[in-house]
């Protein structure tokens, strides 16, 4: 009986363990789903499986767990059966405020000790971590991993290889496409990025900016790399150690280094193990990342990836932090009396500087067979557009569309945008419904670089007032001093496909009433709005013995 009790309880600890999750199975066409801290924890449990976060987590209750050690590292120690070789993808989610207390401790970092995981798309802000050795904010040790896509905040600390992301690298891990700004206090080996980075691991496309400081071999991007290489990077934090310490890298041998970068004024330091310093005001020039061959937005000399973009007076960042526009609204113009819409964005990623060159264009798709007008200038590459002065028409080609240039609009770093543009054409006139479609786009323009809106369509209701009411007529119910009914003929003609209106619009009737024949009708008159073609009136009102009535596409 005792053997028994014991083997029940083992069987409920492990059915708890496998319910843990918000869902998923572990694998890799269902994932385990991470929604918060507890779970997160809980990964440490299944180190072989596939997790995937699916909200933002705040881990700031670590900071009381385990009598102040806060959240134990997953996969504790480098030896099999303890190091984590699944997959977490943190799918663009933030684990904020995650507080880690372990400074006797190796392998320490969200992950502690990692060997042939994928970890992606993790964002970590606000970490408070201390550990011994191999401590990093996202990973401790990585041993064949795949890294990429992430990001770290706030302050690390350690002994030996200590780096704001990662603790220490080898075995061929790759890392790709990641930054840190934690602040870094170590010892040995301690870089704003990684600590070591060694045996055949490749770092490209990442750079840290936050503060480095340590004794040997301290760098501000990595402390040390051996027999591994780093490609496309950059550092800008302040730099401060006693011996071996650098701008980019504090000690290196065998170093497979390229068009790597430090800002010379914000590090503090002059010399590097690794890297060529630049002035702050080269770091923020387009140029020198350019001709250095990195993969910039607004060029396709270097790749067509489009991984970093320049903003003015800022180092590289990624482009894909940069959303493009929405376009939220496609709208009728009430009562325009022409082909018009209300077209309506919101702001662009990139929209964070005011310039007077910094614009959003506005085209409108042309239709397939439409002929163009023979002085039309016809452009591939919307960098390069310019807007025209004299009204000439410009056309935009992208792969098999043709885009009609309309107008530009200033780029003040607005939350929405809204304008007036027109439509193909006057609806009014007899064609079919899908003619009455205008498709658009919204690019925003700045120095070397576009964005693209997705495409939205929408139509104009137009010239319904124009057509007045007619059979207007007032009929008493018996007496002059009864209610009155006024009547009015359908108004069939005009507006979207001729006398199809939209049925979320329709043709609208506003009655206004005045006490002389020419009075105005402005709101202060307005009697009633329908879209019926009678309404009941009281003609003892000596102030509404004269009635008008307007035609419009809206309430």
């Amino acid at each position: 009986m005792r053997n028994r009790n014991l083997l029940l309880i083992y069987f409920l600890i492990t059915t708890v363990y496998l319910f843990s999750f918000a869902g998923g199975n572990g694998t890799e066409q269902n994932p385990y789903q991470i929604s918060n801290v507890y779970e997160l924890q809980d990964v440490e449990n299944f180190l072989g499986a596939d997790f995937i976060q699916i909200n933002n987590i705040n881990a700031s209750e670590t900071r009381n767990w385990n009598n102040g050690e806060g959240f134990s590292p997953i996969g504790n120690y480098f030896a099999t059966g303890y190091r984590f070789g699944g997959v977490y993808d943190g799918n663009d989610f933030v684990i904020d405020s995650l507080y880690i207390n372990r400074p006797d401790i190796t392998y320490v970092g969200l992950f502690g000790a990692s060997f042939g995981s994928t970890v992606m798309s993790v964002m970590i802000t606000n970490v408070e971590i201390t550990g011994y050795s191999s401590v990093g904010g996202l990973i401790g040790r990585s041993f064949n991993c795949n890294i990429f896509d992430c990001g770290c905040s706030g302050d690390v600390s350690g002994c030996g290889c200590v780096g704001g992301l990662i603790g220490d690298t080898g075995w061929w891990s790759q890392v790709a496409n990641c930054y840190c700004s934690a602040n870094m206090i170590g010892q040995n080996a301690v870089g704003g990025f990684i600590g070591g980075n060694f045996d055949g691991s490749t770092i490209d496309n990442c750079f840290s900016t936050g503060s480095v400081n340590g004794n040997d071999s301290v760098g501000g991007f990595a402390g040390a790399v051996y027999d591994a290489s780093i490609m496309n990077c950059y550092s800008i934090g302040i730099v401060s150690g006693i011996t071996n310490t650098g701008g980019f890298i504090g000690a290196s041998d065998s170093l497979g280094i390229t068009n790597l970068f430090w800002d010379t004024y914000t590090s503090g330091q002059s010399t590097s193990a690794g890297g060529t310093g630049k002035t702050t005001q080269e770091m923020q020039d387009f140029d020198t990342f350019y001709y250095a061959g990195w993969d910039m937005v607004g060029e396709s000399t270097n790749g067509t990836d489009d991984i970093w973009v320049m903003l003015p007076y800022q180092y590289p960042t990624f482009y894909a932090g940069y959303e493009d526009s929405v376009i939220t609204s496609v709208a009728d113009v009430p009562g325009d009396q022409g082909h018009l819409i209300e077209l309506s964005w919101n702001r662009s990623g990139a929209d964070t500087f005011y310039s007077m060159d910094f614009y959003y264009s506005v085209w409108r798709l042309v239709p397939e067979g439409r002929s163009l007008a023979d002085d039309a200038t016809i452009i591939y590459d919307p960098a390069s557009f310019v807007a025209p002065e004299n009204g000439q028409e410009v056309i935009l080609i992208d792969r098999e569309d043709s885009w009609a240039f309309l107008i530009n609009v200033p780029a003040i770093m607005a939350d929405d945008y809204t304008i007036y543009v027109s439509t193909l054409v006057d609806s009014c006139a007899i064609l079919l419904p899908e003619d009455y479609i205008s498709i658009y786009k919204v690019l925003y323009h700045s120095t070397n670089f576009f964005q693209s809106s997705e495409s939205a369509s929408g139509y104009s209701v137009d010239n319904i007032a124009p057509y007045a009411t007619s059979g207007v007529t007032l009929a008493f119910g018996g007496t002059r001093t009864d209610s009155a009914t006024i009547t009015w003929n359908e108004v069939t003609e005009g507006g979207y496909n001729g006398n199809s209106y939209p049925e979320e619009n329709g043709v609208w009737y506003r009655v206004y009433a005045g006490n002389t024949p020419d009075f105005v009708c402005e709101e202060i008159n307005l009697l009633q709005t329908t879209q019926n073609t009678s309404i009941t009136v009281d003609p003892t009102d000596v102030n509404k013995r004269f009635y008008k009535i307007v035609v419009s596409d809206q309430p």
